[in-house]
């Protein structure tokens, strides 16, 4: 592969490997020909940008797509911003700036299966000293309230992961700690995320 890597992800039939690299650009190779790139693109400009820390792609059909990446924000802009990046089968682009750094962040799925388009609905993202869920679903990626109560300053949480087919039972008494803190402002889509 040309370039220098910073992270990849497969693409779900196996065939294609997507690299957010270095210089702020996204390659796409093709697993037969790994040597040159298929396709490259710098989603914040032609000029120096900061390197894609993490970056996922996942499938909503065969041929429309979501690449969420953190990093690869221009330069040129002084002290770098935290900010998430949401590309949508490459017609729009969404930046979302945030008030903390980004530790790490997971999209969240309609299916569970790596073999099939995935179909992601939300975006769960774990900063320095917050950590929220972004709907995919509706316009300017609104949060999705949280159905319990978590104050994310009492124990450092350093990762994240995505589990599907929890307990009801998990779930409603998570619902039901959290129905005291309701706020405005927030997706008006369902807190059962499964």
């Amino acid at each position: 592969m040309s370039g220098s890597r910073h992270d990849c992800i497969w693409h779900y039939d196996g065939r294609q490997l997507l690299t957010g690299n270095v210089d702020g650009s996204i390659c796409v190779y093709n697993i037969r020909k790994t040597s040159e790139y298929v396709q490259r693109n710098t989603p914040h400009g032609v000029g120096p940008c900061r390197p894609i820390h993490y970056i996922e792609w996942k499938h909503i059909g065969e041929q429309d797509q979501v690449i969420v990446f953190s990093g690869g924000m221009p330069t040129d802009d002084g002290l770098p911003v935290p900010a998430l990046t949401i590309l949508r089968g490459g017609k729009s682009a969404t930046v979302l700036e945030m008030d903390h750094p980004i530790i790490a962040f997971q999209t969240l799925p309609q299916l569970a299966y790596n073999s099939c388009p995935q179909q992601p609905h939300s975006v769960a993202v774990l900063l320095k000293n917050d950590f929220m869920v972004l709907d995919l679903q509706q316009q300017g990626h609104p949060m999705i309230e949280s159905p319990h109560a978590m104050n994310i300053h009492e124990s450092p949480v350093t990762c994240i992961q995505y589990y599907s087919d929890c307990p009801l039972d998990l779930i409603g008494a998570l619902t039901l700690v959290g129905t005291k803190q309701r706020k405005k402002d927030y997706s008006q889509r369902s807190t059962n995320l499964d």
